[in-house]
């Protein structure tokens, strides 16, 4: 009887009667990507619906990881879990179809230190390894553009910079004209934004550098590194929520790279 595993918690694993590229000829007459992401997401939609039923499919994307040329992989986005997304992968030459579960603490998901462990204990194949480190570096990406781009978090919107929402109401109180108050507006947001860039770009380039400690102190900490007299805490309003949701990338790229090195001993 095999030990039940770490990586049992969160890769689920199905075997068919054929492997993946007869089982797509025979149900389309042709393997083309467009006949493999069909399979996929008919496969896909209905794991999420076992495994978690609350939750609704928000988009899927299809794509391939140069390291695993003989791999198909289909990241799956749901509402409210949009930064904890599906990953459904497969062999084209097996008969086995994978899912990775969604690492986080809500319902349905996995607590990253599970895959910590799964590392650490090595009970991942170079294969598992390489998709693990495809799956974390396209989770960074996703999050990176929703705290970039998604309105509500987005750290280049003036109203959550301290010092642009100041500025903000210092020049709505100026007696000038309206012309002139729209040019001082755009003077300071895009001020303000460029100034928000250096400072996320600092933190990314000290977790690139696997300096995580000082990227923790610059984050929230009352020592360590500076930038501009400022750290990221200080610098955005609304900095609880904010750093909450910087401080989640410590943890990443930890695990990021993490993997990188366990499978470069593989």
């Amino acid at each position: 009887m095999n030990q039940y595993k770490y990586k049992d918690h969160f890769i689920k694993s199905f075997r068919s009667n054929q492997k993946l590229k007869d089982y797509v000829k025979d149900l389309y007459n042709n393997l083309t990507d467009q006949n493999i992401e069909k399979t996929l997401t008919i496969w896909t939609k209905d794991f999420i619906k076992s495994h978690n039923p609350y939750l609704d499919i928000k988009d899927y994307f299809y794509f391939k990881y140069g390291m695993l040329p003989n791999y198909v992989f289909l990241i799956t986005l749901t509402h409210t879990h949009t930064n904890h997304p599906y990953l459904t992968y497969a062999n084209l030459n097996q008969n086995t179809v994978n899912f990775i579960i969604p690492f986080g603490e809500a319902t349905g998901q996995v607590k990253i230190e599970y895959l910590e462990n799964s590392i650490q204990n090595g009970e991942l194949s170079k294969d598992e390894l390489n998709v693990l480190y495809a799956y974390i570096q396209k989770n960074i990406v996703n999050r990176k553009n929703a705290i970039l781009n998604v309105e509500k978090f987005s750290l280049l919107n003036c109203s959550n910079i301290s010092n642009c929402h100041k500025k903000m109401n210092e020049i709505a109180k100026m007696r000038i004209s309206t012309v002139e108050k729209k040019k001082l507006i755009i003077h300071y947001q895009s001020y303000y934004q460029e100034k928000a860039i250096k400072f996320i770009s600092k933190y990314f380039d000290l977790l690139e550098e696997k300096d995580f400690n000082e990227a923790f102190l610059f984050l929230r900490g009352s020592r360590g590194k500076y930038f501009g007299k400022q750290r990221l805490n200080t610098f955005f309003k609304n900095s609880k929520q904010i750093v909450g949701h910087l401080q989640i990338f410590i943890h990443l790229y930890q695990v990021l790279h993490l993997l990188y090195e366990k499978k470069q001993k593989k």
